[in-house]
């Protein structure tokens, strides 16, 4: 839900940007209720509204050039 909904924001322009928090929301409180219920100790809110998380650890590495 949260794929289409960031479509629809972002790509379509069909939704709000105050609609697609609330389904963001909605998503991260049911990723945090999943992990609690399987009993894990540290939760995470599955970074739902990180567009590129691999931006970051690119950018520590050494001995790679961006192309």
């Amino acid at each position: 839900m949260v794929k289409e909904a960031r479509k629809a924001c972002l790509e379509d322009g069909s939704m709000d940007s105050a609609s697609l928090a609330k389904i963001e929301d909605e998503a991260i409180r049911q990723a945090v209720v999943m992990q609690q219920a399987a009993g894990l100790r540290a939760v995470t809110d599955g970074e739902y509204r990180r567009s590129f998380w691999h931006y970051d650890f690119m950018g520590h590495l050494s001995g790679f050039e961006r192309v």
